[in-house]
């Protein structure tokens, strides 16, 4: 370890950084080195050996010029400059040597040849020639010199300074030689080191090449391939030679083969359909002159002569030293059939677009929160809005549902959202309620997720209201024959006793008319007259209650004098009440003025006075008026019509003005009657928009209330 650190200061002493140093520049160095120690190990020796006086000029000259040459070598940066001034001054020394120091007797010749070894070493190859002839020559002129002419040459005074002379002068030459090859053949070690790291990394290096030309001969295959089946093929544009390079599938989506297709820019453009020629120029303009990535679709003549479509992009890639482009890659893919598809879409797109809009049902698409997002004019139009961007600017729930609790009903009952037909009610926006039947349905996305609820609608408004007139009919229907069955059992039972009296008494009358004395016979006109009289009352009320079962009783309002109608009502009731002295008070204003159907009003009053009566004791009172209690509305007025009869019950008071509880209570004077006279009241009372009822108990008389409309 001490020796290699003492030889690595030795060494950086002489050379310096010698690491960094070539081996021209370290021979260099050491020549001038080495050399600077012999010379003046040999101007020691010259005056030790009493040598002459000249030897040691020469020395001296070469010790000066050699520290200048070392210095240089060392640390100027054009060293390489001092090679040939050192040549020269060496060449001239080693020539005064020769004659200062013997000749060729001396050790002359050695250093010669040590020197002439060194110099060709550092020398440029190109200059090595030249060296060698100059120093064989230069070395031929000495020798012919001191052989022709040894009188110039200054011998050995004595054996002594020969011996010492060649023996310092032979080691110090050959330690030059040693230094000057080991040198080298360090330098060639390390140099060969080098090499053997270089060769080991550059077979990493290759073997990391081949592999990434493996990767990239599978890349570029793959790539193939891709291209291959996504109908892409690729092209080179050279701009100033105007080559053009195409891969070779291209020629196969054209229908070439690929030695009869000739590719070009020119023949390109003239194939280009004509429509599609400006727009694919202007892409390459942009392309070319304004350095645009440009991606265009086109139409191409094939070889059979049809046009196919194709999609390509370019890019120029190169530019030369003045920015203008050279050349351009690009790729050309066949979209004939995607060209196809999509005419094909359009066209669907433009026939649903017009069935869309055309079509008489409505159909609409919405968002999950409740927003609309398309609808066509059938649905805007069912809704009562003018445009579409009125209907999505409302909040579905809120604005279109009659209430969110119907929606939330909806979803409740459907909550995977099924596909099917529901019907339920909406909110024009007029505020008019609509009835819609709608098939609708989730469209999900791919992961599940709702993108839209969509629906197919047609207002069924009036379908419902004629279903639900069908309803009312059909329950008014029924209710009608379950009142023609109460009615035959009315008119089976009422009409029965009064029939078959009238038939026994005619009977007896006639078969023995000469058996009953005067009084009798009254008695027996009595009883037909009553049976007569109740006959005429129910076949009347059976009439009027017919007509407006039938629809046949037409209702006429007019200004009426509800006093005057009243007085006549108890005119015409004047021999029943008589019968019965009973008598009627009409307590009704004398300017009450209603407006109202005269010949309704007159069946109502005559049928609740004629129920006073009957039901009224011999010698009580009747009270038609106006009541003040329940005159409350404005539009109506309260009228009554009070008697101080047999009264109700509480239990047959629930069964009043319905036909399907008949009541039949015999009057104070054993009158019958047939609960018909009150159902006509209760019809003809509710079709000027009033009301009926009655307060009464039983042996406190009845009070009949009825509301009609006033002036």
């Amino acid at each position: 370890m001490l020796k290699v650190n003492l030889m690595d200061k030795l060494k950086q002493i002489v050379f310096g950084d010698y690491k960094q140093l070539s081996l021209r520049r370290r021979v260099h160095i050491l020549i001038n080195f080495i050399t600077i120690i012999i010379v003046s190990i040999g101007f020691t020796t010259n005056i030790l050996v009493e040598m002459n006086i000249w030897a040691n000029v020469v020395n001296t000259i070469a010790l000066i010029l050699l520290m200048i040459f070392y210095f240089h070598a060392r640390n100027a940066k054009k060293h390489y400059k001092t090679i040939f001034p050192l040549y020269i001054s060496s060449m001239f020394l080693l020539a005064l040597a020769w004659f200062t120091n013997s000749g060729y007797d001396g050790n002359i010749t050695s250093l010669y040849f040590v020197f002439f070894m060194a110099i060709y070493t550092i020398t440029y190859y190109k200059y090595r020639l030249i060296v060698f002839i100059s120093s064989l020559i230069l070395f031929a002129i000495l020798v012919l010199t001191h052989y022709y002419y040894p009188e110039l040459i200054f011998h050995y005074d004595n054996p002594d300074q020969r011996f010492v002379d060649l023996f310092f002068g032979g080691l110090l030459y050959l330690f030059f030689m040693y230094s000057i090859v080991v040198v080298i053949v360090k330098f060639f070690e390390e140099e060969n080191k080098k090499i053997a790291d270089i060769n080991k990394e550059l077979q990493i290096k290759n073997q990391e090449i081949e592999n990434k030309n493996q990767i990239l001969e599978l890349t570029n295959l793959r790539f193939s391939l891709a291209m291959s089946a996504s109908k892409q093929a690729w092209f080179e544009y050279y701009i100033n030679t105007g080559d053009l390079v195409v891969s070779p599938d291209y020629a196969g989506y054209l229908g070439y083969e690929n030695n009869e297709f000739y590719p070009s820019v020119d023949n390109w453009f003239l194939n280009i359909h004509p429509v599609d020629v400006i727009k694919v120029k202007e892409a390459f303009v942009n392309c070319i002159y304004k350095g645009e990535s440009v991606v265009f679709e086109y139409r191409r003549r094939t070889k059979s002569g049809d046009w196919k479509w194709f999609k390509s992009t370019a890019k120029v890639i190169e530019y030369d030293d003045e920015g203008k482009a050279t050349r351009l890659i690009g790729t050309h893919m066949d979209i004939n059939y995607r060209k196809i598809v999509e005419e094909a879409h359009k066209d669907s797109e433009l026939r649903y677009r017009n069935l869309f809009s055309s079509m008489p049902n409505g159909f609409y698409r919405s968002t999950p929160d409740g927003y609309f997002v398309d609808a066509n004019p059938a649905f805007i139009k069912m809704l009562g809005y003018n445009s579409l961007d009125e209907l999505i600017k409302l909040n579905i729930p809120r604005d279109i549902y009659v209430s969110e609790k119907e929606r939330n009903e909806i979803l409740k009952d459907n909550s995977e959202f099924i596909p099917q037909i529901e019907s339920y009610r909406l909110k024009r926006k007029d505020g008019k309620i609509i009835w819609i039947e709608d098939y609708a349905r989730y469209i999900h996305d791919e992961n599940g997720n709702i993108l839209y609820h969509e629906g197919i609608c047609q207002d069924i408004s009036e379908r419902v209201e004629s279903l639900n007139k069908i309803k009312e009919n059909e329950s008014r229907l029924n209710e009608l024959n379950k009142t023609k069955d109460k009615l035959f059992s009315i008119i089976a039972h009422d009409l029965r006793n009064p029939l078959g009296s009238f038939k026994t008494i005619t009977r007896l009358l006639f078969d023995e008319y000469e058996t009953f004395d005067e009084a009798e016979r009254k008695e027996f006109l009595k009883t037909i007259k009553e049976s007569s009289s109740q006959v005429y009352s129910l076949m009347e009320n059976l009439l009027e209650w017919s007509r407006s079962q039938q629809g046949m009783s037409e209702f006429k309002p007019s200004i009426l004098d509800i006093r005057s109608l009243v007085d006549e009502i108890i005119k015409l009731s004047s021999a029943s009440m008589k019968d019965k002295k009973i008598n009627a008070q009409n307590l009704i204003p004398n300017d009450l003025r209603l407006n109202a159907d005269k010949n309704l009003v007159n069946t109502i009053i005559r049928n609740l006075i004629s129920n006073s009566i009957k039901f009224s004791d011999y010698g009580s009172d009747i009270e038609i008026g106006i009541d003040t209690v329940y005159n409350h509305e404005t539009s109506l007025v309260t009228l009554y019509v009070l008697d101080k009869g047999i009264g109700i019950s509480e239990e047959n008071l629930e069964k009043l003005f319905k036909i399907n509880n008949n009541i039949s209570t015999l009057g104070t004077s054993g009158e019958k009657g047939t609960g018909l006279g009150l159902m006509l009241c209760k019809e003809f009372v509710e079709m000027h928009n009033g009301k009926i009822w009655v307060e009464s108990s039983l042996g406190n008389g009845s009070k009949f209330y009825f509301t009609l409309p006033k002036i």
